[in-house]
């Protein structure tokens, strides 16, 4: 058996162990670290990256700007989880 053959043969088997389990990925161990906050702290990351060598990105006015500018994908992106989470199983 391939590698590939392997792993599409383990992920078909990853839904039922789940029903088993409760519905729970990891049964009995809880994640010490939800996914949100790492996002969370890997933006703080990058954006104290960028704002310590160039302290005009951290201005009011260009934090404002790129504010609006993120509005349209924001929206695109609140669009896109719908349709993901609309998907058929």
């Amino acid at each position: 058996m391939t590698d590939t053959e392997r792993a599409v043969d383990d992920a078909s088997h990853a839904p039922r162990a789940r029903e088993r389990n409760g519905g729970k990925r990891w049964p009995g161990r809880r994640r010490p670290v939800r996914d949100e906050l790492g996002v969370l702290l890997v933006l703080a990351l990058l954006v104290a990256g960028i704002g310590i060598p160039y302290p005009d990105f951290l201005d009011t006015d260009n934090v404002l700007s790129t504010a609006h500018n993120s509005v349209y994908i924001s929206l695109m992106a609140c669009g896109v989880v719908f349709a993901l989470a609309m998907r058929s199983g």
